[in-house]
């Protein structure tokens, strides 16, 4: 879910459309998606999404693997300079960033001094390049067999939601063998809104 629901939305800023969801769109530019995990199955995606729009299949998402780049998010290691050096680029308006635990070394995921660098590191290269730059991080697990987490918590540190700007929860409503899952989604954080 986490994964195709960005990858939807880099795409629709991409080639411009109108709509995100059923909500109007007003970003637009090229987007770039880092994947620090199964780049194949994010590119067989996102050529699924095109064909299933009658999109040309050309430069419409900029795709680059982070697998193994542990070492060089550490603390200042050079993958910072690749992140803010995307960012910089006019025409990119949305960087991907999946998933956050997986491409963004962490010593400690639930350290939130840590977890609170990370972020304002993050906030600076958005805002200093004014992209967006989205994340895919995994939600604290449910405290209840059966009981679905909604709420925007994240797994780890709380700083890392409380760094973010905005959260994005999804949730698969149902589980049901005979018919497709259903996935939803809402905002629960929003800055300054």
């Amino acid at each position: 879910g986490k994964t195709y629901f960005v990858l939807d939305l880099a795409l629709s800023v991409s080639v411009g459309t109108a709509e995100f969801a059923g909500r109007p769109l007003h970003l637009r530019g090229d987007a770039v998606y880092l994947a620090a995990e199964d780049l194949d199955g994010v590119a067989q995606r996102a050529m699924a999404w095109m064909v299933s729009r009658g999109v040309r299949v050309g430069e419409v998402l900029g795709l680059a693997s982070l697998t193994g780049a542990d070492d060089e998010f550490a603390a200042r290691g050079p993958g910072w300079d690749v992140l803010a050096d995307f960012c910089s680029l006019e025409s990119v308006k949305v960087v991907v960033v999946d998933t956050l635990a997986a491409a963004l070394s962490m010593i400690d995921e639930n350290d939130n001094a840590e977890a609170a660098r990370l972020m304002r590191r993050l906030n600076h290269i958005a805002e200093s390049t004014k992209t967006l730059i989205l994340l895919t991080h995994h939600q604290a697990k449910a405290t209840q067999k059966g009981q679905h987490d909604r709420g925007p918590d994240a797994r780890g540190a709380s700083a890392l939601t409380a760094g973010a700007h905005g959260t994005i929860s999804l949730h698969v409503d149902e589980y049901r063998d005979d018919e497709p899952n259903i996935v939803s989604w809402r905002v629960t954080k929003i800055k300054g809104g």
